[in-house]
């Protein structure tokens, strides 16, 4: 599995790229893409690793860091067929130790959705990455838990899907001047009701780690800019 950090180095690539490629002219030929309003999220985590409520906005007025949102469209081969699946990231970061992130892989149409489980290693290394999932990303700082069998910080992974239901009620795509088809528009939620992603907690060399459930909440809309 891609971290969530590789995956927005290089969204924000393909994004750089695609902007390269299409000049200020380019805009006529976008067809009607949806209004440029503001792209966000805003998101609770509730559990013994962290307990907080997070927004990111942009554009952002927020200048103590950078503020990047990405969405796109694609194609995934699966042993169901080829499914099109919707990428957004979100992604505030001051450093290395400050930031928070969240990466979803969504249906690219409306209704509600359940995501898909991770399954991981003893280690936390993860062995099925489902098609549609969610991670969140937190510095340790954030997201710290220690069940007593070491001095640190004992968490193991990011915070994964487990058993989230995604509603997408609005979703709309536009096509570039180079015939690409991209994410235009989404809005969507995630209810308080029974959703849970997970960390995995080290408990020991010999032993399999600990899972410790997060009830997550969430609001979120993309416009393209």
């Amino acid at each position: 599995m891609k971290s969530l950090r590789s995956r927005l180095i290089l969204g924000i690539v393909l994004t750089s790229a695609w902007l390269t490629s299409c000049s200020s002219d380019d805009a006529d030929n976008l067809g009607d893409p949806p209004s440029n309003g503001s792209s966000f999220i805003n998101y609770s985590v509730s559990g013994s690793a962290l307990n907080d409520t997070f927004s990111i906005e942009y554009p952002s007025e927020d200048s103590s860091g950078t503020t990047t949102v990405l969405g796109h469209v694609y194609n995934e081969d699966t042993n169901e067929g080829t499914v099109k699946v919707v990428s957004l990231i979100f992604s505030f970061f001051v450093s290395d130790n400050d930031y928070y992130d969240v990466a979803m892989f969504l249906p690219a149409q409306t209704g509600s959705f359940t995501l898909g489980e991770f399954e991981t290693t003893s280690t936390g290394v993860i062995t099925v990455e489902p098609t549609y999932n969610m991670v969140l990303s937190f510095d340790p700082q954030r997201a710290y838990y220690n069940n007593g069998s070491s001095s640190g910080n004992t968490i193991l992974t990011d915070l994964l899907s487990k058993n989230i239901v995604v509603t997408i009620t609005e979703y709309e795509e536009i096509t570039n001047s180079l015939g690409i088809v991209t994410l235009g528009h989404i809005k969507g939620s995630i209810g308080a009701s029974g959703n849970q992603g997970f960390f995995k907690s080290y408990t020991g060399p010999t032993s399999e780690p600990e899972e410790l459930l997060h009830n997550i909440t969430a609001d979120f809309e993309y416009n393209i800019q």
